[in-house]
């Protein structure tokens, strides 16, 4: 578990329409029936006030990595392959069944298995 520091944390992400951003939304609302309600999944997303405040958009992940990595209290979101091309840290998340899994070729594959990202992209 990451017990973030009573500071205000900077959340840096791609501008625009990301893949990135719609996987990460598409967890949160699966996660969390409000969230679905309030937000969905896009990749266009409208940030809740409390998150746009602290958020920084960047033209690419390469620039959200560098940002974080110069940035205290910041954390990036970023595919998987740019983090691991670029030795930073990633984290783990724990599952709807409490498991926490950690990010592998392995585990994503296996997450990614019957799933069609194309036509749920597509819908947004």
């Amino acid at each position: 578990f990451i017990f973030f520091p009573s500071r205000r944390i900077i959340i840096a992400t791609v501008q625009g329409c990301s893949g990135v951003t719609w996987i990460l939304q598409s967890a949160l609302s699966s996660f969390s029936s409000s969230w679905a309600a309030a937000y969905g999944a896009t990749s266009k997303p409208t940030w809740p006030a409390a998150i746009n405040a602290s958020l920084v958009m960047l033209e690419n992940s390469v620039s959200v990595v560098q940002y974080v990595q110069a940035t205290p209290y910041s954390i990036g979101v970023v595919p998987f392959s740019t983090a691991q091309t670029m030795g930073v840290p990633v984290i783990s998340l724990a599952n709807q069944a409490g498991t926490v899994v950690a990010p592998t070729l392995e585990t994503i594959a296996a997450a990614a298995q019957g799933a069609n990202f194309i036509e749920s992209y597509r819908r947004d």
